[in-house]
């Protein structure tokens, strides 16, 4: 009878403990829903812009993220913003806004940078997801293309070392190897 009893005690446990975890869970997924805000959608014209997305690399404890934009149409195009998504490590999405370095204004086939730092440990990964004027509600239809490749790192200093192996003394005989490149024996 106590048996009985306890297999429904550990089974109604399971129940309880279970029906918690999946309450928990649903209520951190509405609460850290992705603050995401919504870009205007391209307008349908020919591509006028070329974003070459730099990989990133770090800088003490930033992990700068970059680029170049090329204005590849036959007009100017001016106050250029660029907007990246960032994925969090946790799964959140954030979208930053960075104007370009230097002019904000491209003329054809000009070409302009932008840059943005953010801390390491936070993000996993980065990508550019329109690019507008900052006042109108269209975006420019672009193609994105690798970039520059990150520079080499040097080794830290506190790696680099000259390690010196003494030579061990040769042992007395009858203790040495047998079998060696200097005295080497067929074994049958």
């Amino acid at each position: 009878m106590f048996k009985g009893i306890g297999i429904i005690f550990s089974v109604l446990l399971i129940v309880v403990l279970a029906g918690g975890y999946f309450a928990l869970r649903q209520n951190q997924t509405q609460h850290f829903q992705p603050s995401v805000r919504q870009t205007p959608t391209p307008v349908n014209e020919p591509v006028k812009l070329q974003v070459y997305e730099d990989e990133v690399f770090l800088k003490k404890s930033e992990a700068v993220i970059g680029g170049t934009i090329e204005n590849i149409s036959n007009e100017s195009l001016a106050r250029l913003q660029v907007t990246i998504k960032l994925q969090r490590r946790n799964g959140q999405e954030e979208l930053k806004t960075v104007p370009l370095l230097g002019v904000t204004d491209l003329a054809p086939r000009a070409r302009g940078n932008y840059s943005l730092r953010i801390p390491t440990g936070l993000w996993d990964s980065a990508k550019v997801v329109s690019v507008a004027p900052f006042d109108a509600n269209i975006t420019y239809n672009f193609k994105s293309k690798p970039g520059r490749e990150r520079p080499a790192e040097p080794p830290p200093a506190s790696i680099q070392r000259t390690v010196i192996v003494e030579r061990t003394k040769p042992r007395p005989k009858g203790e040495e190897f047998i079998n060696t490149p200097d005295n080497p024996v067929i074994i049958r």
